[in-house]
């Protein structure tokens, strides 16, 4: 289980950063029939949630990554880094000022967090504040 949410967490680095998406066919299709099956047998269990809070992210579906996040976190409190999921979201839902204001508190939770980091980079970039987006990108590189 744990090995699984590392491989969660090293995938949305890299497409956070990459700009990579599922397609909307075959494998993402699949997979979230699959998670779906999972919440309706355990729908208690945060993992499955955040499973698919995760991979909606990762088609481009910001609205529900929202809310299956917040289910995610609901249930098992502080067990995945929902806000730094929640902050990708807003952003790519182009609510920037409430992205920079969740990654912040990510941030300040994690301080150092690579992840964290470039997600906040990324945001204060589209913010036109590049100063403060490279000190982001240099410690997330360090």
């Amino acid at each position: 289980m744990k090995a699984t949410i590392q491989y969660l967490l090293l995938a949305t680095i890299f497409t956070a950063t990459s700009g990579v998406k599922v397609s909307a066919h075959g494998g993402f299709d699949e997979e979230i029939k699959l998670t779906d099956n999972l919440i309706a047998a355990s729908p208690n269990d945060g993992q499955h949630w955040y499973h698919r809070a995760y991979l909606n992210f990762l088609h481009g579906d910001w609205q529900i990554t929202l809310s299956d996040s917040e289910k995610a976190e609901r249930l098992a409190p502080g067990k995945f880094p929902v806000d730094w999921l929640r902050a990708q979201a807003l952003a790519a839902g182009n609510q920037l000022d409430v992205a920079l204001t969740v990654i912040n508190d990510f941030v300040n939770a994690h301080p150092g967090h690579p992840g964290g980091l470039v997600v906040r980079a990324r945001i204060l970039n589209k913010l036109k504040r590049s100063e403060l987006a490279l000190v982001d990108f240099r410690e997330a590189l360090a």
